[in-house]
C-alpha cells in the first residue's frame, strides 16, 4: 500500500521531471554489453539496485547465480546510483573471466532523493519503480536484492505463469512492518526478490 501511494503521487511528476520518457534506456544506460538474443529460451534478464555501499554483496549474490544457473545465460542489469564510483565497475567485470555473464550498466539519476531514505540512506530500493520503462525492449526481469543467495537453478520461478498479474513473489509476513505502517493486509510480498510482468505493466 506504502509502494502503491508512493507511485500514485509521485511517479507522474518523477516522468515529467525525465521530459523523454520513451528514451528511458539510451538516457540511463552507461555501459552496454554484447547484443543478447531475446529468443533464446536459456536466457534470463535480472535486475539489481546498487550503490558504493553494497558492491560486494552485490558481487556474492550474483556469483551464487551463476554458480547454480550455468546451463542458464544470465543477463545482469545493474542499476548505479548517480554517485556510484565507475571504477568499481571492473569488479562486476571480472566474473567474465570464471563465467558466460552479460552485464548492463545504467547510472539513475536523483530522481528519488525526495523520496525516504532507508538503511544506510541509499534510495536504491526505489529504483524497480521505473524497471518497466528501462527495458521496452523485455517482457519480464527478474529484480533481485543484493543481499540475496541463490542456490538453485532460476529458470523454473522466471519462466512462470503470471495468470495476468503484475508482478509475481514470496509472501512475507513481517508483523513489525505491518504495525509500524499500519497495514491492514493479511500478508506482504517481498519485495527483495520480483518476478516483473513488465510487458504488462506497460500496457
Amino acid at each position: 500500500m506504502i509502494l502503491y501511494n508512493l507511485i500514485n503521487n509521485n511517479l507522474s511528476r518523477i516522468i515529467k521531471n525525465i521530459t523523454i520518457k520513451k528514451y528511458f534506456h539510451k538516457m540511463f544506460l552507461y555501459q552496454e554489453d554484447e547484443k543478447m538474443d531475446l529468443n533464446n529460451k536459456n536466457l534470463m534478464n535480472i535486475c539489481m539496485a546498487l550503490d558504493n555501499n553494497i558492491i560486494y554483496q552485490t558481487l556474492v549474490s550474483m556469483t551464487s547465480a551463476l554458480e547454480n544457473n550455468k546451463n542458464n545465460i544470465l543477463s545482469y542489469n545493474l542499476l548505479l546510483s548517480n554517485d556510484f564510483n565507475k571504477e568499481n565497475i571492473h569488479i562486476f567485470e571480472s566474473l567474465k573471466g570464471n563465467y558466460s555473464v552479460i552485464i548492463n550498466y545504467y547510472i539513475i539519476p536523483k530522481i528519488f532523493d525526495n523520496f525516504r531514505a532507508w538503511t544506510h540512506g541509499t534510495h536504491c530500493h526505489y529504483y524497480k519503480i521505473i524497471i518497466p520503462f528501462l527495458f521496452p525492449h523485455l517482457e519480464r526481469i527478474l529484480y533481485l536484492d543484493s543481499d540475496t543467495l541463490i542456490f538453485k537453478d532460476l529458470s523454473k520461478m522466471y519462466n512462470s505463469n503470471f495468470n495476468h498479474n503484475f508482478i509475481l513473489g514470496s509472501q512475507a509476513h513481517d508483523k513489525y512492518i505491518m504495525k509500524r505502517f499500519n497495514i491492514k493486509l493479511k500478508v506482504l510480498v517481498n519485495a527483495g526478490v520480483i518476478l516483473f510482468n513488465i510487458k504488462k505493466i506497460r500496457k
